[in-house]
């Protein structure tokens, strides 16, 4: 008989969970993490970002997960009276889409779509949503029509977006 073979990543984290954005446990919840700590999610994470006080998570089938502070809008999920979440969030109005890249900012992020469309989201001062306004947006959105459509890679640093 032949087994399928079941891939798993579980990832380490460590640093400040002022937030819940290493997403262990609870119980550890606003604590600082001085070594490596195992999370698991029972999710195959092919890439992880990591934010101001924010975390996203790529999984292998094109999903994005979301966990910390949501200032901003920095979780994307569209609810403004969640302030924070130690457990991952799945971004549900990108599910009909399959993401290949992420990238977490101090407090904006952005994906592209296996199409090339880039969307953004969260904290807008200083254009760093790439949109051409300072609007906060607490859900992705794609950039305006007259930007290019073929992304490839996406960057987020302190205040910009490369």
């Amino acid at each position: 008989m032949i087994a399928p073979i079941i891939q798993t990543m579980q990832p380490y984290a460590w640093g400040s969970n002022s937030y819940g954005q290493l997403s262990i446990e609870s119980k550890h919840k606003g604590e600082c993490i001085p070594v490596p700590q195992q999370c698991s999610f029972n999710l195959m994470i092919t890439l992880i970002s990591c934010g101001d006080e924010h975390t996203g998570f790529l999984t292998s089938n094109g999903k994005v997960f979301m966990v910390g502070s949501n200032k901003d809008g920095r979780l994307g999920i569209g609810d403004k009276k969640l302030k924070q979440s130690h457990t991952p969030c799945l971004l549900e109005s990108l599910s009909k889409y399959t993401i290949i890249k992420l990238s977490c900012g101090w407090g904006h992020n952005a994906v592209i779509l296996s199409d090339g469309i880039l969307l953004t989201w969260g904290y807008g001062k200083y254009g760093a949503l790439g949109n051409g306004g300072n609007e906060t947006l607490y859900k992705p959105s794609i950039l305006p029509s007259n930007s290019p459509r073929s992304y490839q890679a996406v960057s987020c640093g302190s205040k910009i977006l490369l």
